[in-house]
């Protein structure tokens, strides 16, 4: 068995470090490596969370989904809606240019919808 030898700043003391030693199973399993930034969950939001979050009543709702203002993301197997953040944004931000007084067809143009 090889040993190395670390000195330690300052102190001067000396650590030994032993390589691992093989078991009586065999060499040792590494252990699994995490990566360093996991990528995020997508959340998504049905339609009655859009309205919570942004206090638009459902007529309201509605209308911006006929319109073609907001587009829902994907849907569920039962048929509902879902939005995820991207959508939650744009729909504040018509939220705002509708309190501004621009119109429907400003914000769909603006948007490229």
């Amino acid at each position: 068995m090889v040993e190395r030898e670390r000195h330690l700043e300052g102190g001067g003391n000396l650590v030994r470090i032993e390589p691992r030693q093989r078991t009586l199973f065999g060499d040792p399993t590494p252990l699994p490596v995490a990566p360093a930034h996991p990528t995020p969950l997508r959340h998504f939001y049905m339609t009655a969370d859009l309205r919570a979050a942004t206090g638009v009543p459902r007529t309201a709702m509605d209308f911006y989904l006929r319109a073609g203002v907001i587009l829902p993301t994907a849907r569920t197997e039962s048929g509902y809606l879902l939005f995820d953040d991207s959508e939650l944004a744009l729909l504040r931000q018509v939220i705002e240019w509708r309190a501004r007084g621009i119109g429907l067809k400003a914000i769909k143009a603006r948007l490229n919808r």
